[in-house]
């Protein structure tokens, strides 16, 4: 991992530079640090060299966090963005940017920690597992984590996938849900299962999407479907 700090205060940002180093030797991952004191990070985004996490105090002499995150989304737009600031207050400003999250600096430790960890589970979780249909007239190769649900049609499968993609399978439910991750993908009723990666709310037995799409679970695997939830969303935050 690449993990970029960006702090005035030298002090402060080799503590945490250390910290991080020290978490990913706990880890026996390799980590490389880069501590900017101002926005001279710029130099690097302009010559292609991203990181895999930005931390970046919010107040600074030469131009404040807010602004340095909104330069650093124009190069990185996937950038995972951590502000550093010394009031709770500042957090809110934050959803500008899509800030991934934010630390309070005297108390910082344990909560960088506990967003490393979360870092590291959703890069296992996005490398990319790739399912394949194939028939005698037809192959089709697609990744797991674009497919949203997957509903029975007749004698087929139908894949719902990320930006309104559809693929169709023939063949049941279940021999579909044995070859998909058992951590993520469920059945929901007896027509359709779901990846709980895309699910924002449970709400007696209508699950929404991150796409607006709602979904109903049935009265029987109700119980069974929120335990798996709040399994994944514990396990992922």
């Amino acid at each position: 991992m690449r993990v970029a700090v960006v702090d005035d205060e030298g002090n402060f940002a080799k503590k945490v530079k250390k910290d991080i180093e020290k978490f990913f030797q706990g880890q026996k991952e390799t980590v490389k640090v880069k501590y900017f004191s101002d926005s001279s990070i710029l130099s690097d985004l302009q010559h292609q060299k991203y990181y895999d996490l930005y931390l970046l105090d919010v107040k600074m002499p030469e131009i404040n966090g807010i602004m340095l995150a909104e330069k650093v989304r124009t190069f990185d737009y996937n950038a995972r963005i951590v502000f550093l600031t010394a009031y709770e207050n500042y957090a809110r400003h934050g959803y500008k940017v899509k800030a991934y999250d934010y630390l309070l600096k005297d108390s910082y430790q344990e909560e960088l920690f506990l967003i490393l960890e979360r870092i590291q589970k959703e890069d296992s979780e996005n490398q990319e597992e790739y399912y394949i249909i194939s028939s005698d007239n037809r192959e089709c190769k697609f990744p797991v984590n674009d497919i949203l649900y997957l509903a029975k049609e007749k004698q087929y499968t139908i894949f719902h996938c990320k930006d309104g993609i559809l693929h169709r399978e023939r063949g049941s439910l279940q021999t579909v849900l044995g070859n998909l991750p058992k951590e993520r993908f469920v059945l929901i009723d007896k027509g359709t299962i779901l990846n709980l990666k895309y699910v924002v709310q449970f709400e007696k037995y209508i699950i929404t999407l991150t796409t607006g799409e709602n979904l109903t679970v049935s009265r029987r695997l109700r119980s069974m479907v929120q335990e798996k939830l709040l399994d994944y969303w514990e396990e992922m935050y």
